[in-house]
């Protein structure tokens, strides 16, 4: 079971990490360099969260062993999405 009030304070934490960070754009890309997996958490129905595995898919369907973890926050699954494109390794 998903405990999204850990992953609220995960991401408030990246969220002031970024936001106090001189160099913002830096700080979001130390952020997807340090972790195996990032999770965008955001808004879902009925006043409940939601996750989008943005880096790491692989360790999270195989879960054979524990990974290294962040989550990061957005308002949308779209936005989360998006930020997965940017990153994804390239073809």
């Amino acid at each position: 079971m998903i405990d999204y009030s850990k992953m609220l304070e995960v991401a408030a934490c990246t969220r002031s990490f970024i936001q106090t960070s001189n160099d913002q754009a830096q700080a979001l890309r130390d952020i997807l360099s340090a972790y195996e997996v990032v999770f965008g958490i955001f808004p879902g129905e009925k006043n409940e969260w939601d996750l989008h595995v943005i880096k790491g898919r692989d360790l999270v369907v195989k879960a054979e062993k524990p990974y290294h973890h962040t989550v990061l926050p957005f308002q949308t699954r779209e936005q989360a999405a998006t930020l997965e494109a940017l990153v994804a390794p390239a073809s």
